[in-house]
């Protein structure tokens, strides 16, 4: 994860007020298999604590894990009373057998999975379990097909930033791990569409060349397809659920 940690730098204040909940069946889930006053969770790569907050405000015991200082330093307000560390996913600093359950909230991608796999079997109880969560845009709705090729168009790193959810879990996960969907859909207004675009790793900022083209083509989709101002984002949660190889 160290070449990815400043990946957010200049997008933690987006990130923080734009990025989405997770599911809420996703956090009852999780919770359903444990004893929350017993067992210790710890949400690795929480950015600015979407959902360790989830989790602790279901009275989880959850301690945070974010490399990047600017995500850390939101995290840490945010999470207030709750732990929250400046480490890598692959150099937790946490005690041997510690952990009932690691999470991972939307970044996965980022990290050396040798070197986390090693450190999550390092840190997990023997029966410990990982939850692996995403929120994706649903690739099959018009809209999203026509909002992913704006960023194709102009965002030289998307290309490189995408790769197959199921093949990562598959890497690390044994064979018989749960995996659901759960809906998600989120209402934009103008400015929360954009918010959230401007969080996504990959985004154009305003020094780049083809900003002004790229905001644009954002601004009229949210045209096309919003209604009243407010516009429809289809979006669902996935959970990958079980124990590492």
């Amino acid at each position: 994860m160290n070449s990815n940690i400043n990946k957010f730098d200049n997008k933690s204040d987006f990130y923080d007020i734009y990025r989405p909940k997770y599911a809420e069946d996703i956090i009852d889930y999780i919770i359903s298999s444990i004893d929350k006053k017993e067992s210790l969770i710890v949400d690795i790569g929480c950015g600015t604590g979407i959902f360790t907050k989830q989790l602790a405000d279901k009275k989880c015991n959850v301690i945070g894990i974010e490399p990047n200082e600017e995500m850390f330093e939101k995290a840490k307000k945010n999470l207030y009373g709750i732990k929250v560390l400046n480490e890598t996913a692959e150099n937790t600093k946490l005690k041997p057998n510690s952990i009932d359950i690691i999470t991972v909230a939307q970044a996965l991608h980022w990290f050396n999975m040798q070197e986390f796999t090693k450190e999550a079997k390092r840190i997990l109880k023997s029966d410990g379990k990982i939850a692996i969560i995403y929120n994706n845009i649903d690739d099959n709705t018009e809209i999203i097909k026509k909002y992913k090729k704006i960023h194709e168009k102009y965002c030289s790193n998307y290309n490189n930033h995408n790769r197959n959810l199921k093949e990562l879990f598959d890497e690390i996960l044994e064979e018989n791990y749960i995996f659901n969907i759960f809906q998600n859909n989120q209402r934009y207004t103008y400015e929360e569409f954009m918010g959230y675009s401007f969080s996504l790793s990959y985004s154009l900022k305003e020094d780049d060349i083809n900003y002004n083209k790229y905001i644009e083509e954002l601004k009229e989709l949210f045209k096309e397809y919003s209604k009243n101002n407010v516009l429809e984002f289809p979006m669902y949660s996935k959970l990958a659920f079980g124990k590492l190889k």
